[in-house]
């Protein structure tokens, strides 16, 4: 009974997964396009190197945030 219960869990954890990466490919594809539809490369190879790096920034004021935001 506890092996089925742990053997759902594990797939459900494993389809939440592949969802989740779809999810982040689809949010990306659509920020990523331009005007004319087509994929920006540099916008995403900024948005794939932001996703991997660490997220652990601190921010003394607003003016610093948005100096940052801007680079």
């Amino acid at each position: 009974m506890a092996q089925d219960n742990l053997e759902k869990l594990n797939r459900n954890v494993y389809n939440l997964q592949k969802e989740l990466k779809v999810l982040r490919s689809f949010v990306i594809g659509c920020l990523g396009k331009d005007k004319e539809g087509e994929y920006h490369p540099d916008f995403v190879k900024k948005i794939i190197k932001a996703n991997s790096e660490d997220a652990s920034l601190i921010f003394k004021d607003k003016y610093s945030f948005l100096k940052k935001i801007q680079s």
